[in-house]
């Protein structure tokens, strides 16, 4: 029986592709680096710092590089969307009793701006500063479950990238894949998720069957 959820935050709660695209190309000109927006959008669901390893070259400071992505994406938070319904969804699997968590490669500040600016109804989140290892790396979803007191058996994932995915599946949790954030469902089948779905608000009906 799924007590738990395990929501990836961006593309899957969030329509933030675009302010992270933002935030990336703004400090790719800063810094006179040219990288076409397939180049960016390939990392995406990858930590900060991952994402800058495979843009920046190598002499590069990818720590300080993180760290003003993440300080431009912060700013433009105001302009991000949620996606239709996510709040209402939330606040009525809170009143059926299933515990949430946002599992998010973002860092603490970012996810506890957007929870308090949207108003998510969440019992927890693991940002990449509670974690050695960013997603596809399982430790995301492992310290999500320790935090809401489940095993990873009672938990169910949800995200909207193949590294959410395989982070999942290491973790030996079920996984929902959503269509949200991008990727198509031809590319999204290909890392075997347990189920797919347009999006997650076509999650109720599926954790009824489930129960």
């Amino acid at each position: 029986m799924i007590k738990g959820l395990i929501l990836d935050m961006d593309g899957t709660l969030l329509d933030s592709r675009q302010m992270h695209l933002k935030a990336w190309k703004t400090l790719l000109n800063r810094y006179q680096i040219k990288k076409s927006e397939s180049d960016i959008l390939a990392h995406f669901g990858k930590t900060t710092e991952e994402i800058a390893k495979n843009l920046f070259p190598l002499e590069y400071d990818i720590r300080k590089i993180g760290a003003e992505k993440d300080k431009i994406f912060i700013t433009l938070i105001p302009q991000i969307d949620i996606f239709h319904g996510v709040p209402e969804l939330l606040n009525k699997l809170n009143q059926q009793k299933y515990l949430i968590c946002i599992a998010s490669s973002n860092p603490k500040k970012t996810i506890q701006t957007i929870i308090s600016n949207f108003k998510l109804k969440v019992d927890a989140f693991v940002s990449i500063e509670d974690i050695l290892h960013g997603k596809p790396a399982p430790d995301m979803i492992i310290v999500a479950a320790s935090k809401l007191g489940l095993s990873i058996a009672d938990c169910i994932a949800v995200g909207d990238s193949p590294y959410d995915i395989q982070a999942a599946k290491v973790a030996k949790c079920r996984v929902i894949a959503v269509l949200t954030g991008g990727y198509t469902s031809q590319i999204l089948k290909k890392y075997n998720p347990d189920f797919i779905l347009p999006s997650i608000i076509e999650i109720q009906k599926l954790l009824k069957t489930l129960s």
